[in-house]
């Protein structure tokens, strides 16, 4: 039901005036490359890794190498795509990270995904490639295995380029555990490897190596952002942000949470990114329904990803002319924020933000609760390690480089709804700052 009169605003901030000065900056808070649906690929001579990093992470923990499966870190050490878990095939691909940057990083998959997604374009340098082929068999070596040519002259360009690609990727495996076997021969007697999978684990034991569980290893490597990676972060949440934007002011007019998400997903692709979530009034199941009141507030938390990295980015959303009290806290939430984020810089313990934030709304003579939940966002949403080097529970220290959201929602219920307040910052060497345009502090539908 519409606000009551008492409730309303007074003459200042009046809802339409607020939707047409959110309409106006939208274009302001959308760079160039949230504008293109064009997906930014990873150039021939572009790594997403830092091999150094990754040794002093490796060499500090007792590692010769890492065998990674999962599909997040093996593409952020090889910039290869994992075709077979798109396809819902988990196990079959993976990337063996050798601590001595001398050595190359090995990337071994089924051909059958190489062909259809890697084949097209070229390997990073200092990235091998091992192919395991079909049929399966006994033997440690396979030859390339192509579809059928019988007029070899009639066959299409890309085809030409995919069969060299392929012929040019060997050698040749029939099964994974002969093509794991072979990259380790490089590592010397007795190597120590860490594994993220059950899969990398089962493997190595049967190449005889010393298999260690290290999942969190390939999170410590990718902790700080390479200049890529933040260029990349900055794309994704441009797009992520100006799809959330341009929605929340058509939540009034579209009625509902599905529609409400099915808007924001449709207009985040057409710009580039991915859909990953968006939770709409604190609700992030796709099959629940709902709609809106005059009057209430809806939080708005979005994340989508571009090449892997991922935008997230929350906010309140008045559903109609705000309530003076709902509009109150809101100024109070994004005021701490605010404070917070001024005051985030190397050395900072995520523990220390939480209290921080906490310890700004007292000051402030609030009682609102608010947690100032800090975590790493890349690869994603929460793409942070849980333990130390030494494998001991991690109250993370920000460094430079790293990439970050504080979760600001207002935990309480009643009639002024749900709240949130969410941006990404980069942390940089004498502070942070934004990856995205900050835009304002609460929207208007």
């Amino acid at each position: 039901m519409p606000a009551s009169e008492g409730d309303a605003m007074g003459d200042v901030g009046k809802r339409d005036f607020l939707k047409a000065s959110l309409i106006t900056g939208v274009a302001a808070m959308v760079p160039a490359q949230a504008r293109s649906a064009t997906m930014p690929g990873l150039s021939a001579n572009t790594a997403l890794i830092d091999r150094d990093r990754a040794r002093f992470v490796m060499a500090t923990a007792g590692f010769d190498a890492l065998l990674l499966g999962r599909p997040e870190a093996s593409y952020h050490a090889t910039g290869i795509v994992q075709a077979m878990a798109r396809f819902g095939v988990q196990g079959t691909t993976f990337a063996l990270l050798p601590a001595d940057t001398r050595l190359p990083i090995i990337h071994i998959t089924p051909q059958f995904g190489f062909y259809y997604m890697t084949a097209d374009t070229a390997l990073l340098p200092g990235v091998e490639q091992r192919l395991v082929t079909w049929p399966g068999g006994d033997d440690n070596v396979a030859p390339a295995a192509l579809y059928l040519a019988r007029d070899p002259a009639a066959i299409s360009a890309r085809e030409t380029r995919r069969r060299a690609m392929t012929a040019a990727s060997g050698p040749f495996f029939a099964n994974t555990a002969a093509a794991v076997a072979d990259a380790l021969r490089g590592l010397g007697p007795s190597p120590r490897i860490g594994h993220d999978t059950l899969e990398g684990g089962e493997l190595l034991a049967l190449a005889g190596a010393a298999a260690v569980p290290a999942a969190d290893l390939a999170r410590h490597v990718r902790l700080i952002r390479t200049p890529r990676e933040i260029e990349l972060m900055r794309a994704a949440s441009a797009a992520n942000v100006a799809a959330a934007v341009a929605v929340a002011a058509q939540m009034r007019a579209l009625g509902s949470l599905q529609a409400v998400r099915v808007a924001f997903n449709s207009r985040v692709a057409a710009l580039g990114n991915v859909p990953v979530f968006m939770a709409v009034d604190g609700v992030v199941d796709e099959s629940v329904a709902g709609g809106f009141v005059d009057g209430q507030t809806a939080l708005i938390d979005c994340v989508s990803q571009r090449a892997g990295y991922h935008g997230d980015f929350g906010r309140t959303v008045f559903i109609g002319e705000p309530r003076r009290d709902a509009l109150a806290k809101a100024r109070t939430v994004a005021a701490a924020w605010n404070e917070v984020r001024a005051a985030l810089r190397p050395g900072l313990r995520f523990s220390e933000i939480s209290a921080l934030g906490i310890s700004v709304l007292k000051r402030m003579g609030s009682d609102l609760r608010v947690p100032f939940g800090p975590h790493c966002v890349g690869l994603a949403h929460t793409d942070q390690p849980k333990f130390d080097l030494a494998g001991k529970p991690l109250d993370l220290v920000l460094e430079t480089g790293m990439t970050i959201s504080v979760d600001c929602p207002l935990m309480e219920v009643g009639n002024t709804g749900t709240m949130h307040m969410e941006d990404l910052t980069l942390i940089t060497a004498d502070g942070s700052t934004p990856l995205h345009a900050l835009g304002e502090p609460y929207l208007v539908a």
